[in-house]
């Protein structure tokens, strides 16, 4: 999925004739999966994925308009299903505090940490960091640990230098690490 290929469907989709919509469907088919991946590593729910996915969908759908051609076009969109991800997840993050029970709340208060974290804790937490991340960094982190993109082709993706990425991913790397040491007082 190249920038250019994306930014072809965008000028399809302004067109605003019988093609607009063929060609924001083609245009959710090439980034979806990734928005959908990335989104799920959030959430961690197919359902709640999905509606991320939908509102993802109706954001693009209303900005799209005003997207730049010579913008990352991937980014933006990337940048949009995070956001949108994480407006879900702390809806549900505030119902399931609502539903707890005090006793429970005053049973958790009181208990030491645990050392050893389960790997949904675990991914939690690796999430929180990389929410700490200038934004540049985060995407480099995500696209390259989680996607497993090649700098080249993250490269393209954010129009920036190999090396420049490079040094990206090493300093997100250092910073999650720091934010994990601290969280698990290590």
């Amino acid at each position: 999925m190249s920038n250019d290929s994306l930014i072809f469907l965008l000028r399809r989709f302004k067109t605003k004739g019988k093609d607009a919509n063929a060609a924001f469907g083609e245009f959710m088919a090439l980034v979806g999966p990734k928005l959908y991946a990335a989104s799920f590593r959030i959430l961690r729910s197919n359902v709640l994925t999905d509606d991320a996915m939908q509102n993802t969908a109706i954001v693009i759908w209303k900005r799209i308009e005003t997207l730049k051609e010579e913008a990352v076009v991937f980014t933006w969109c990337y940048r949009i299903a995070t956001n949108e991800a994480l407006k879900i997840k702390a809806i549900e993050n505030k119902r399931k505090t609502q539903n707890l029970d005090e006793q429970v709340l005053e049973f958790y208060d009181n208990t030491s940490q645990l050392y050893t974290q389960s790997a949904e804790e675990m991914m939690e937490l690796l999430m929180k960091a990389v929410q700490t991340l200038p934004e540049k960094q985060a995407l480099v982190f995500q696209l390259r640990y989680f996607d497993e993109e090649k700098y080249s082709d993250i490269a393209r993706l954010t129009n920036t230098s190999e090396g420049s990425l490079k040094a990206s991913y090493h300093l997100a790397v250092q910073k999650i690490n720091q934010f994990l040491r601290s969280q698990l007082n290590l």
